[in-house]
This record gives structure tokens, C-alpha cells and sequence, in this order.
């Protein structure tokens, strides 16, 4: 696996620095890198708790298990609704990133009071890792199913044609 690293500076004295590393394997890797990371942290958690309180008979460890629960999955969930929020709305819609926000907030809210007043922080965890997954993979379909539709898009009937070898209408450029 075979990368480089292109360094951008920026136009004003070179202040502001970013990378860009590697392409989208690359980008897939690390992502599931950081995703088994944070599964190790979360299950290290549960562990610990279990280890510590087997029935978890005190209040003090129940809280903190379905803390565990609600605030690192609902973050997963709510993740999901985001990106798919952030593919239905339309661009031009007015103050979009604060209603994305709002979206995303209120979705790991709910996933973390759900936890807190129905059921075991177990089955909750069950519950909310497939609707997470879900919700990726209604961001793959919307993406996909979107993409379609913003490429056609961009190529209006003038480049469409230029493509079909039908030379474009109207004046020549020089």
C-alpha cells in the first residue's frame, strides 16, 4: 500500500497548513482503524463495569452502563442520521448546517434517553449498533442515488452532446 503525502499552504504567508494523505484506501483503512479503536474502548468500558459489579447491583454502575451505552452508539447513530440529513437537504436550503446540527444533537439525545428509560443497556446496544448500520447503509443508497442525479446534472444537454461525438451548438469559441 503505497501513498504520498501532498502538503497545501496557503496563499497568505503560508500560516495555515493541511495534508492530504493517501487516497481512498488509504482513507478506508484508517477509518477502520479508528472504528476498532473506538469498539476497544467501548468494550474495554463494558468489561470493566461487568468485572467490577457482575449484576450490576449498584445504581452508580446501571448509569454508567447505559451511559456507556447511549452516548458512544447514539454517537454512532446519530453520525448516520447527520450524513444522510446532510445528502437529503437541499444545498440551498437556508441556515442548513445549524439544522443538520440540530438533527444530529437531538437524534444522540434521544438514543441516550431511549437507553435510560426502556430496557437493559445490553439489548439497547444490540438495538442501536443495527440501526446504526442501517443508517450507513441508507447513506451509501442515498449517496449513490444522488450522485446519479447531481452528475446528470452537470452535464447539461451541451456536454452531453459533445460527448455523443454531436458537435455543440451556438458560437464558436476563437
Amino acid at each position: 500500500m503505497s501513498s504520498h503525502l501532498i502538503w497545501k499552504c496557503s496563499e497568505f504567508g503560508g500560516r495555515s497548513r493541511g495534508g492530504v494523505f493517501g487516497g481512498y484506501l488509504v482513507k478506508a483503512f484508517y477509518a477502520l482503524l479508528s472504528l476498532g479503536v473506538c469498539a476497544v474502548v467501548v468494550t474495554g468500558n463494558l468489561v470493566w463495569l461487568e468485572r467490577r459489579d457482575p449484576g450490576l447491583a449498584h445504581l452508580g454502575n446501571r448509569v454508567l452502563s447505559k451511559l456507556t451505552v447511549g452516548v458512544c452508539l447514539g454517537l454512532v447513530l446519530s453520525s448516520a442520521v447527520y450524513f444522510v440529513c446532510n445528502r437529503l437537504l437541499p444545498p440551498s436550503l437556508a441556515q442548513r448546517a445549524e439544522i443538520e446540527f440540530r438533527i444530529f444533537i437531538s437524534a444522540w439525545v434521544c438514543c441516550i434517553a431511549v437507553v435510560f428509560v426502556r430496557g437493559s443497556a445490553r439489548a439497547w446496544a444490540r438495538v442501536l449498533c443495527v440501526a446504526a448500520a442501517l443508517g450507513f447503509v441508507g447513506v451509501v443508497l442515498s449517496d449513490a442515488a444522488l450522485r446519479r442525479a447531481q452528475i446528470e446534472a452537470a452535464f447539461s444537454h451541451r456536454w452531453r452532446a459533445s460527448l455523443r461525438g454531436v458537435p455543440p451548438r451556438g458560437p464558436r469559441a476563437g
